[in-house]
C-alpha cells in the first residue's frame, strides 16, 4: 500500500534562512569611507534615517519603498550618505539609474549595520 504524503500548508512550513551578506560584499560598498573615519555626530543622522525605513518592514523584512513617504524618505538617506563617499562622482554615478532605490537602500542598510562592531571581537 502506498500512502501519499500531505502537502504541508503555508503555515506549516519553515521558511529558509536569509542569505546574510558581509557589509563589505554590497554593492558600492567600498565607495563610502570607513566608519572609523566618521565622527558621530555624523553617523547618527543617517543611523536615524535608517532606522525609520527599516521600521517599515513588513513581517518577512522586506522594505517597501512604494509609498510617497518610502521614496522621499530613500531619497535622503541617500542624500545623506554623499558626505561619507570616496568619491562624490563616483557615488553618485552609483546613486542614479534604475536601480539605485535598492543599491542606495541595500548599501545604507549595510554601511550602518557595522556601527558598533569591534574588529578585534572578530571570530574569523
Amino acid at each position: 500500500m502506498t500512502t501519499k504524503k500531505t502537502p504541508k500548508a503555508p503555515q506549516d512550513r519553515k521558511p529558509k534562512a536569509a542569505k546574510v551578506e558581509r557589509p563589505e560584499d554590497v554593492k558600492g560598498f567600498e565607495l563610502l569611507k570607513s566608519i572609523d573615519e566618521v565622527p558621530v555626530w555624523e553617523q547618527a543622522p543617517l543611523l536615524a534615517l535608517v532606522a525609520r525605513m527599516t521600521d517599515q518592514a513588513d513581517d518577512k523584512g522586506n522594505i517597501h519603498v512604494g509609498s510617497e513617504e518610502g521614496v522621499m524618505l530613500l531619497g535622503e538617506i541617500g542624500r545623506s550618505m554623499l558626505p561619507f563617499a570616496v568619491d562624490e562622482k563616483q557615488y553618485t554615478k552609483f546613486a542614479s539609474g534604475r536601480t539605485a532605490l535598492q543599491d542606495v537602500m541595500n548599501l545604507a542598510i549595510a554601511w550602518t549595520s557595522t556601527l558598533g562592531e569591534d574588529e578585534s571581537s572578530d571570530d574569523s
